[in-house]
């Protein structure tokens, strides 16, 4: 037989150990995710991450970055609507294609998959690229089966002007000449706040797997895409969420040329929601709370 003050000892591990293991008062573990495929029109296969129930969330990251860059929203988001993450063609772990790497191809992928997933209507939250490739999207497809947007710190509106033209291929030539130093740099300079050196090894291995020529094409596609003419077909609830000072201007005319648009702007890194996950979700959570569900559309 235990003594007592022993037996009581023991049982207090115990019940600091099943408090551990228990989610605070209010707060829900996340539920279980599940991966798979799709197969695109062409033969190319879309890698996804999807999670929960409820109305659909999709997430789509920027240039030669992963779904798993939306780890934290993932687990958020999952627990009250149905989430969706996936690989853009050409990145992490989907086929890597030698064309289809412009914004109206990445919008036809969009289409199927929010139709073979069943996600209409869903909201779209598109990170820098992805912006003018959501945009796209609405342009081709109108917004039947969008119930909001979340443009996350993306360049949208009128074609790059000439004075810019300059920054963006040095850019491009940058990575061309050693792409692997230029990766490192381009991956930790998205970050204001200190990431552990594993999470940056893993999104610099990511970012390596678009191959080079696919990576410019990718940055070529958008080069001469003028999105202005779209921000009138948007008729849907639209937050901008934006972090890059440099853009700032850009960013308030498209807020302006948007219907009912909102801008938030974060203290953060270009991947803000990542440096300032908590007040992403909470500013995210507060937007979809005012969203009614939708029905047709353009």
């Amino acid at each position: 037989m235990i003594p007592n003050p022993c037996r009581r000892l023991v049982l207090l591990s115990l019940l600091a150990a099943l408090l551990a293991l228990t989610p605070a008062r209010g707060e829900q573990p996340a539920p279980k995710r599940t991966e798979g495929d799709l197969a695109m029109a062409d033969g190319a296969r879309i890698h996804y991450i999807e999670a929960g129930r409820g109305s659909a969330i999709v997430f789509i990251p920027g240039w030669t970055i992963p779904a798993e860059i939306w780890e934290l929203q993932i687990a958020h988001f999952s627990k009250s609507h149905h989430v969706v993450a996936f690989d853009p063609r050409s990145q992490g772990r989907s086929s890597k294609t030698a064309d289809s790497g412009y914004p109206a191809a990445r919008a036809r992928d969009l289409e199927s998959i929010l139709d073979q997933l069943h996600l209409a209507p869903s909201t779209l939250v598109c990170w820098s690229m992805a912006v003018s490739e959501c945009l796209r999207y609405v342009d081709l497809f109108g917004t039947a089966k969008v119930s909001a947007l979340v443009l996350v710190d993306g360049f949208g509106g009128d074609a790059i002007p000439p004075e810019r033209m300059a920054g963006m291929v040095k850019f491009i030539g940058g990575m061309q000449q050693d792409r692997r130093k230029f990766t490192e740099g381009f991956i930790r300079s998205m970050y204001r706040k200190p990431q552990s050196e594993e999470y940056l090894k893993k999104m610099i291995d990511a970012s390596l797997a678009t191959p080079a020529d696919t990576a410019v094409a990718l940055q070529v596609g958008i080069l001469n895409q003028d999105n202005s003419k779209i921000f009138g077909k948007i008729d849907r609830p639209t937050l901008l969420a934006v972090a890059t000072a440099g853009l700032m201007d850009f960013f308030k005319k498209m807020q302006a040329a948007i219907p009912g648009s909102k801008l938030e702007i974060f203290d953060a890194g270009h991947a803000l929601f990542v440096d300032d996950a908590d007040h992403f979700n909470r500013v995210v959570d507060d937007f979809l709370a005012t969203v009614k569900p939708t029905g047709g559309g353009k």
